[in-house]
């Protein structure tokens, strides 16, 4: 049993930010959790096709998923870039950005 509890789990479409590397602060989306790593899109420099592979220590997870991503990994449909972009940009937009 891990001492971890459900708050502390990285979930595909959530929001994350960067806390460490030459990308710190910058806001992705998570695509995949594989052990200790996430692979992370921002739907421009880093895709779905080409996403960034980073430890989770190095991410802070934000309590956040935007609907839209949400329904489409709820339906069984991949991501796309350009929904990964618009939910990014409307979390910043809203003034949800908290921390970091």
């Amino acid at each position: 049993m891990s001492g971890r509890c459900e708050q502390d789990r990285f979930l595909p479409g959530q929001l994350a930010r960067s806390k460490a590397g030459h990308d710190v602060n910058k806001l992705y989306v998570i695509l995949k959790v594989s052990g200790d790593m996430l692979y992370l899109a921002d739907g421009r420099r880093k895709t779905v096709e080409a996403p960034k592979k980073k430890k989770k220590k190095h991410v802070w997870r934000m309590n956040y998923m935007d609907e839209s991503l949400a329904g489409q990994l709820k339906a069984g449909k991949g991501l796309d870039n350009a929904c990964i972009a618009r939910a990014i940009k409307l979390f910043e937009e809203k003034g949800k950005v908290i921390g970091g």
